[in-house]
């Protein structure tokens, strides 16, 4: 009966621990999100923490976007308030913009003919993006995850750089290999 209790109560104060932890992280979030920063915790990009910058969009930055239902065909994530949709916004590599060369295909992206490291689209049933040297208008960018697995522009093809909510400088991440 002893043994019983003492269970009791540590099972009780594991409770509590998990709930304050939860709180804590829950106000912590939102507290680096009205400071300027973004936590991503998906694999398509290293994990961790970044600080939006005020800067217009070039190769090579990340960024968060909205991609619209009428833009793409995917089940919708219904995650909050950020996207028009209520999706949740991506966050992304530009690997090409203004004035670059695409291609993407079976085998991958290339820009200006250069072929980007595992950029072959995955062996699955979607809908796939398909350009053959195409010119870049002001408006328009390239996308791509550091994984092999990102949902990018090898499935939806051009961005609108409308599309863009931020420009964002990583700040505290883990970098990995896929």
């Amino acid at each position: 009966m002893v043994l019983k209790n003492y269970f009791f109560k540590l099972f009780k104060f594991f409770i509590i621990i998990i709930i304050f932890l939860m709180i804590f992280f829950d106000i912590l979030i939102y507290i680096l999100g009205n400071c300027g920063f973004v936590i991503n915790n998906t694999v398509s990009m290293p994990i961790g923490l970044y600080k939006v910058v005020n800067k217009e969009v070039q190769k090579y930055d990340i960024v968060t976007f909205c991609l619209y239902d009428d833009q793409v065909e995917r089940i919708p994530s219904k995650g909050n308030d950020t996207c028009k949709d209520h999706n949740l916004p991506l966050i992304k590599e530009v690997v090409a913009a203004t004035g670059d060369i695409v291609t993407i295909n079976e085998a991958g992206i290339f820009v200006n003919n250069t072929y980007l490291p595992n950029s072959k689209p995955l062996n699955i049933k979607v809908k796939r993006a398909s350009l053959t040297n195409y010119k870049l208008k002001d408006n328009e960018i390239i996308v791509k995850g550091k994984n092999s697995r990102s949902w990018d522009s090898r499935y939806y093809g051009i961005l609108d750089k409308n599309n863009i909510l931020t420009v964002l400088s990583p700040f505290f991440v883990i970098n990995y290999e896929n």
